[in-house]
Parts: C-alpha cells; sequence; structure tokens
C-alpha cells in the first residue's frame, strides 16, 4: 500500500485536498501516514449516542376508574411528565409498572401487553419516564391518558 500525504507543507493541520479526492485514493488503496490528516477532512461529530431521549412507545394507561385519575385529569396537560414505577409484587400481573403523576397521584398501570420490554429495560437499571400526550374525559365510563413512554437521554440509574 503506497503512502501519501494529506496534508499542506505550510500547515500539516489544514487539508490539501478535497473529501472527494481523500475517499478517491482510499479507493485505489492509498493511506494517509497520520489519522489526524484524516480527522481534519471528516466532520467532527462528538455527539454521545445518548444526547437526546427516545420515544420507545405511545400507548394509554390502564385502570385509571380505579385511582385517583378522574381528580387529576382537570389538571393534566400535554407534556407533563409521568413517572413509571416497577411493581413486582403485584399479585394480577408480575410485570406490573404503575403511572404517577409528577406529584406522586396515581393514575393507573402500563397496559399488560406492553409492559414486558419496558419491565426488562426498568430491571436492568434503566430509568424510563412518561410524557402526557392526551387526555380524554368521559370517552369511556374511566378517563382515557395516551402517553408515550421514553428513554432519557442517559436513562440508565446503575
Amino acid at each position: 500500500m503506497a503512502i501519501v500525504s494529506c496534508a499542506s507543507p505550510e500547515d500539516p493541520m489544514r487539508p490539501r485536498l478535497s473529501r472527494r479526492r481523500l475517499f478517491g485514493w482510499v479507493a485505489l488503496g492509498l493511506s494517509c501516514p497520520n489519522p489526524r490528516d484524516l480527522a481534519v477532512l471528516l466532520p467532527r461529530r462528538p455527539r454521545p449516542a445518548s444526547a437526546r431521549p427516545l420515544t420507545l412507545m405511545e400507548t394509554f394507561v390502564a385502570g385509571t376508574a380505579y385511582y385517583e385519575a378522574e381528580m387529576v385529569a382537570p389538571t393534566l396537560r400535554p407534556g407533563d411528565r409521568l413517572t413509571l414505577r416497577r411493581e413486582p409484587d403485584n399479585r394480577f400481573d408480575a410485570l406490573a409498572i404503575e403511572v404517577f403523576t409528577a406529584r406522586g397521584e396515581k393514575l393507573g398501570y402500563v397496559p399488560r401487553a406492553d409492559n414486558p420490554p419496558f419491565t426488562a429495560l426498568m430491571d436492568d437499571g434503566h430509568t424510563l419516564v412518561a410524557t402526557v400526550l392526551r387526555v380524554r374525559e368521559g370517552w369511556r365510563p374511566d378517563i382515557s391518558f395516551r402517553i408515550a413512554v421514553t428513554l432519557p437521554a442517559g436513562g440508565r440509574t446503575s
């Protein structure tokens, strides 16, 4: 493999070649002797992998008729943050995940059909949060909350 200088002789950090020409050289089997020369030509993206939250699923809150949802519904708005908490001792569902408001009022649960992947993440030490997307009062006998379950940026607690 032939070695060709990619930097300008006057300023070793200033590239003399365009990216197009450099990648053409790479295609021909030529390379730069110094990795710093290549770094000057490539775009820098120092963003860590977990720099922004990741929405995992949109779902509803189950069991709202049995908890404080009716009293809390008028105060909740789209965008409000909710807390998710595991309840492994639940006698109906060992994978249960409770949904609470920021003030600690229980709204209900993540639906049983949706909770296995979230349970696995939470049991592995990830923090999951939910955000209110929509509140519908009187749509059914109970209050209907549409939520987005999200893995926040840096969502690992352990």
